[in-house]
């Protein structure tokens, strides 16, 4: 006879194993994951994935320059007395800009003077001199020797006059260096010292650019500098300025940075307002077409960093996950998880009349 003992750990072990079933969900009605239930193709309105050829635009950062930039610097050994301008200011060419100190090329100049009319004198002295010996050797009174001396005294004299001019004009140029002019007209960039210093030949003073003619220079890899010549027109764009213009290449410097493997390329560009040197610029070059399959940016649906779409495959509605490239106006490149030829769900499949189906988040369907 059955012992009755044996129905009770028989019957435990039956209710456990019903509730692990039903936590599984066995007794639910359910669908596999990434898939919902089949719809009538009729009741779904769809969109067919294409491959188009697209016409890609390569960016390249680069910076406005000035085309013409001057350092102003002094001439001479003085000491800076003045400095009229200052950073931003706009500057005429012939503009007075700075002044030195002229006391030691003033006296320079003053003692070069002197020495003239000393030597003038002298000059004046030995040409009457020359005159007399020459009178008298005519009368057979003096020697040819005194009358030689005496032309070499003069010769000596007028060569040392013609030294002396050209040191009185040099201490003349000297003297005007101490009235620091603008050599171009432009725009005051930088006031590099301050009254009282004490300036060498060379010591820079201010740096003008002129803001009239400006250039985009960027560089390059060394694969598309033979797509470039000289002369093309490039669209450039400024986004500080909010402003997009062609601009023309100028220069192709033909060495390479070797480090970057990359050419600088220089580009002059029109005047634009608000546009200074240093500000970002990029420069944009024409890529070669490529097939692309691009689909509307409506049917992406977002989750965090991961895109989603619903695809109708083989009657039913999957939801499938892809990877998106670049952005073209209302539509977005797929790199991967799309062909040519498949078909996407563009209204909602949930809001037909289906079957229920057991909730699922995008990460259990990935």
């Amino acid at each position: 006879m059955f012992n009755i003992r044996l129905l009770r750990p028989i019957a435990a072990i039956l209710l456990l194993l019903l509730a692990v079933a039903w936590m599984a969900g066995l007794f639910n009605s359910t669908t596999l994951p990434g898939e919902k239930p089949l719809t009538p193709a009729s009741q779904l309105a769809t969109y067919v994935v294409e491959q188009r050829l697209i016409h890609d635009v390569e960016e390249i950062p680069g910076s406005v320059i000035a085309k013409h930039n001057t350092v102003v610097a002094s001439r001479v050994l003085a000491q800076l007395k003045s400095l009229t301008v200052r950073s931003g200011d706009t500057i005429q060419a012939g503009q007075l800009i700075a002044t030195l100190d002229d006391a030691d090329l003033r006296a320079q100049l003053r003692a070069v003077k002197a020495q003239q009319q000393a030597n003038l004198a002298q000059l004046t002295q030995a040409q009457k001199q020359l005159a007399r010996a020459q009178a008298l050797q005519r009368n057979g009174l003096v020697a040819h020797n005194q009358v030689d001396e005496w032309q070499t005294q003069v010769n000596e004299l007028t060569a040392r006059e013609s030294v002396l001019q050209q040191q009185y004009k040099g201490a003349e140029v000297a003297l005007s260096y101490t009235q620091v002019r603008a050599p171009i007209s432009g725009t005051l960039v930088a006031r590099l010292q301050e009254p009282g210093a004490m300036l060498n030949p060379g010591s820079p003073l201010v740096s003008i650019y002129n803001p009239a003619q400006l250039q985009v220079e960027v560089s390059v890899r060394e694969r598309l500098l033979t797509e470039l010549t000289v002369g093309a027109r490039h669209q450039i764009s400024i986004p500080a300025a909010e402003a997009t213009r062609y601009a023309i290449i100028s220069e192709l410097v033909p060495v390479a940075d070797s480090g970057a493997r990359s050419f600088t390329v220089k580009l002059d560009m029109q005047w634009m307002q608000g546009v200074i040197p240093g500000m970002y610029a990029m420069l944009k070059l024409p890529a070669a077409s490529r097939p692309a399959v691009l689909i509307p940016k409506s049917l992406v649906q977002q989750y965090g960093q991961l895109s989603k779409v619903e695809v109708l495959h083989n009657g039913q509605v999957q939801s499938r996950f892809i990877r998106l490239g670049n952005e073209y106006g209302d539509e977005v490149e797929v790199v991967s998880g799309l062909l040519a030829g498949e078909h996407l769900v563009t209204g909602s499949p949930t809001a037909l009349p289906v079957a229920t189906e057991k909730s699922q988040s995008p990460q259990a369907a990935f």
